[in-house]
């Protein structure tokens, strides 16, 4: 379970970005980052607090939204689709951005 805390730095910075997210993203994106909190102490995901993990992770990961489905929208017959190459100490700050693009593309 999420608390008010990530609740509220979460919606921060969704707004700072301009981001607006329907109530089944904001839920799934919860759910990732309680995943995120619930594992770290064990497999050290992530190297931040609470309020690194919310802008350095998971805002981070969602601010180039607009521009990538700007550049994706603007070639409609080309079934373009969007690659993330990281390595293994990379690889979590994508998940957010393209699991809230598919969410989108399949509402």
């Amino acid at each position: 379970m999420v608390n008010e805390e990530i609740r509220s730095l979460t919606a921060q910075g969704l707004d700072s970005c301009g981001i607006r997210l329907q109530a089944q993203q904001l839920e799934l994106l919860f759910a990732y980052i309680a995943e995120i909190e619930l594992w770290n102490p064990t497999y050290k995901l992530v190297s931040a607090d609470r309020r690194d993990l919310i802008f350095r992770h998971i805002i981070d990961s969602l601010a180039p939204l607009h521009i990538l489905t700007e550049v994706i929208d603007s070639f409609p017959d080309r079934g373009l689709s969007v690659l993330q190459m990281s390595d293994r100490a990379t690889a979590c700050r994508g998940y957010p951005l393209l699991s809230h693009w598919k969410i989108l593309r399949s509402l």
